[in-house]
């Protein structure tokens, strides 16, 4: 998932550019953790397909995996893809630029963005990284939150040089 947005923390205009940068990549390092701990799960439970928008399967899917496996949780079949995703993760901070990223391993039919899908497979990439609006702004605040703190922490501690 790719968040693109413009902060403009107008307190700090005399910070250095380098300490707002790694200011706001912390806090969205911060944000994508949250997503990954808090959000990203709720995306295999009941109820999930109608927040988050999924592609409609078929009524014979949803027939077969209620006899089969006994439920209906949405991008769960056996299980594999939810434990793969929300067990291991490497997370990375960028310092050049203001960002974060988090990158997990899921199974081989969980394709690559701009892969083509399997026989008319649901793109299920792309349902697991949607955000619902109010996970949005939730998000948005604790990067705000987190950037702003680490600021504040950066202006405070000021390096001196020795002269002579």
């Amino acid at each position: 998932m790719k968040i693109t947005t413009v902060v403009t923390y107008p307190a700090f205009l005399d910070a250095p550019a380098k300490a707002v940068r790694q200011a706001v990549s912390r806090g969205l390092l911060a944000a994508a953790r949250l997503w990954h701990r808090k959000y990203m799960p709720m995306h295999f439970r009941e109820g999930a397909s109608q927040r988050y928008g999924y592609q409609r399967r078929t009524v014979k899917y949803m027939i077969r995996k209620r006899r089969e496996k006994g439920h209906n949780r949405p991008l769960v079949w056996t299980g594999q893809m939810r434990r793969m995703l929300t067990r291991e993760r490497q997370e990375k901070a960028l310092k050049n630029r203001a960002a974060a990223s988090i990158k997990m391993r899921g199974p081989f039919y969980l394709r690559r963005e701009g892969q083509a899908a399997f026989r008319g497979q649901p793109d299920m990439n792309a349902e697991i990284k949607t955000t619902a609006a109010t996970e949005r702004q939730k998000l948005a605040e604790r990067t705000h939150r987190d950037a702003t703190a680490e600021l504040n922490r950066a202006m405070k501690t000021r390096r001196t040089r020795r002269v002579g």
